[in-house]
């Protein structure tokens, strides 16, 4: 059975389409979208179109796009493992730039790859983040990571292990610093940031 992810941005174009490096021959164009939170910071997400989707060449920084479609994941590899997880466009349409809070919802249906384990921030927040696993038609597999805090960790941790989980929440992006053998870098992660979930 295809479990679900659904997905809604409303947000504005903060780098244009390029093709997609990892996709050559595929005619898949990426764009990262700037989706404004409530506090006013933003997600810079990336997005994959189709050209026959939408005109790409006119798609320059902050021309406003409404999408809808899915969630997807590849494993890169490039002197390591890395999962690159990235909205995948199914419908397209011209906005006007959005002025304040963006639309950003996502509904995922699937399987924890592993329990999730309840920990603690250095400033004492309660945290439990896991891989949600969701089957695709094409018999696929997309790998989501996605992040709880507070009463929803808590809830995750003691119910994970009752079945298949539905999870609401936001496609958010966030800059963690990561000590390398050439010294600190900062990078990107993608997820998903749990707001409500049903098992």
């Amino acid at each position: 059975m295809e479990h679900t992810i659904e997905l809604a941005l409303c947000g504005t174009v903060s780098v244009p389409p390029q093709p997609f490096e990892l996709q050559p021959d595929s005619g898949l164009y990426k764009l990262c979208l700037c989706v404004r939170r409530r506090s006013g910071n933003c997600d810079r997400l990336p997005v994959l179109v189709h050209p026959e989707q939408c005109p790409v060449g006119r798609m320059a920084r902050g021309y406003g796009l409404s999408i809808t479609g899915r969630l997807g994941s590849q494993w890169h590899y490039d002197g390591g493992r890395h999962l690159m997880v990235m909205a995948v466009a199914q419908h397209i349409q011209p906005v006007h730039a959005p002025p304040g809070e963006g639309r950003n919802r996502v509904a995922l249906h699937g399987k924890l790859n592993k329990p999730p384990t309840l920990r603690r921030t250095p400033l004492g927040r309660e945290i439990a983040d896991f891989l949600l696993v969701v089957d695709r038609a094409n018999a696929d597999q997309s790998f989501i990571p996605c992040i709880a805090w507070g009463q929803q960790a808590r809830a995750i941790c003691r119910r994970a292990g009752e079945g298949e989980v539905q999870v609401l929440g936001r496609f958010q992006s966030r800059e963690y610093r990561k000590q390398t053998p050439q010294g600190v870098c900062v990078r990107r992660a993608m997820e998903v940031s749990v707001c409500g979930f049903e098992v």
